[in-house]
This record gives C-alpha cells, sequence and structure tokens, in this order.
C-alpha cells in the first residue's frame, strides 16, 4: 500500500489509495499515544496482511521484497528468493489454514507459491492470460481474497481487457479458472485515465467484494459479480478504489 510503481510498469488505477492507508498502518505501531516505525526496512511496502492463523504474524509485500515477522511487527525477515527480485508484490493469499502454503504475485505477471513458509517458491500461473500488450507477459494479479473453504480468488490489473477480470483457484488446484462472469468495465477506456485494476475483500459474512476503476463496486452471489453500485455517482464508479480503504 504504497503510491509508489516501478518506472516503465503498467500503474494500476487507484491501487496507490488503498496501499498507501495500508502502509501507515503497516510502518507503524501505536504506543503512548504516538506512532511509532517498525519497518521492515529496504524500500516501500505495499500491503501488510495478518496471517489468517495466528494475530501475532504479519507479512509485508514490497518494493522486491516479502518479509515476515512473528512478534507482530518488532522484527522481519525476508522470505523471498533472488529469483522474484524483478517487481512489486501486491498479492498475498493463504490457501491452508497455516502459513505453510503461501500465494504471492507481483507486478509482470509473476505469480508464486510456497508450501514451506517461504523457503522455496515455484510458479503457480497456469490458466492466467497473458498480457495483451506484452507478449510473453501474463497479466498482473493485484489483490487476492480467499474464501473459508480456501478457495482463492484472483483480481487482474491490464492495460488491455483481459478474458476475465478474476480467476479462482480451488484448493489443492494448480490451475487458475476464469471467475469474472458480469465483472466489466463500463467507462469508455478513453475517459479512464488509468490502468484497470480489481482489488478484493472479504467482509465479516465471507462475502466476496470487488472493485473495478471503470466498473464500479460488485458482491460475489450465485457464481457470478453482481454490481452494487445503482446509486454511485459516475465519479466514483469509474475512480471507486477509496471504498477499499
Amino acid at each position: 500500500m504504497s503510491s509508489s510503481f516501478l518506472p516503465g510498469r503498467p500503474r494500476p488505477g487507484g491501487i496507490g489509495v488503498a496501499f498507501c492507508l495500508a502502509l501507515c498502518v503497516a510502518a507503524t505501531c501505536r504506543a503512548g499515544g504516538a506512532w511509532q516505525p517498525v519497518g521492515p526496512s529496504g524500500g516501500d511496502q505495499f500491503l501488510v496482511q495478518i496471517a489468517p492463523s495466528d494475530p501475532r504474524t504479519l507479512y509485508a509485500l514490497g518494493h522486491y521484497s516479502i518479509h515476515v515477522s512473528t512478534n507482530r511487527g518488532c522484527s522481519w525477515r525476508a522470505i523471498h528468493d533472488s529469483s522474484m527480485n524483478e517487481g512489486d508484490f501486491l498479492g498475498i493469499a493463504f490457501p491452508s489454514n497455516d502459513t505453510s502454503t503461501i500465494l504471492a504475485s507481483r507486478t509482470g505477471g509473476g505469480l508464486f507459491q510456497t508450501h514451506n513458509g517461504g523457503k522455496s517458491w515455484g510458479d503457480l500461473t497456469n490458466g492466467l492470460p497473458l498480457a495483451g500488450s506484452d507478449p510473453g507477459e501474463l497479466v498482473t494479479i493485484s489483490s487476492m481474497a480467499t474464501f473459508p473453504d480456501r478457495t482463492v480468488v484472483a483480481g487482474v490489473t491490464s492495460r488491455d481487457y483481459p478474458a476475465s477480470w478474476a480467476y479462482s483457484l480451488a484448493p489443492t488446484a494448480t490451475t487458475w479458472t476464469a471467475q469474472g462472469q458480469g465483472l466489466d468495465v463500463v467507462v469508455p477506456r478513453p475517459f479512464l485515465g488509468n490502468v484497470p485494476a480489481v482489488l478484493l475483500s472479504l467482509d465479516a459474512a465471507n462475502n466476496m467484494w470487488a472493485v473495478l476503476d471503470g466498473g464500479g463496486v460488485f458482491s460475489w452471489n450465485a457464481n457470478q459479480w453482481e454490481s452494487r453500485f445503482a446509486n454511485l455517482p459516475s465519479k466514483a464508479v469509474a475512480r471507486p478504489s477509496w471504498l477499499m480503504t
């Protein structure tokens, strides 16, 4: 949750707003009425995620880096490896009930999986489409969220209109499945000004929500996305990412 992205990479529309807010949470802790920095060091941090199995364990995704803290941010250690050092990490998900299996996405189309808590990583991109304007490069996964049954949903950011704006990965599956029925951009592309991006969130009732620049607000219902922005002003539909804060 930072507003900084690599030069030459698409800047997902609106992600900076939500990312900036989370960076403030990730990088500071409140003690005695004041905010104190707790790291990790090494550059911009775009996302902080609490582990589903342990509220003391935090994951910070940043520029070329993934860090984990098991003591509420008092200390951090890197869990990415050198093969992953080519982009900004944007999304993280936990397809099991512990932190041994982790998914992490980055700009430039990288999506990685570990089964040993980050000691080693491998690609998990089967089923994801290519970025239309970058031959050979996969679309970037801008965010991920996990249903209670541990099905992972991934939101796409793309300069072009991809075959699907969302994909899902069932527990134990190794191939992503298009899951973008009903999720689409409705604002004419020339008026967007940003690279459209899908940001996902699961609410307290385990309902999946999505916002999409130029598309608005959606919820997942009966195996498809339904629009939920009928009374929002057109400006909010074109730039809805503030809702994720």
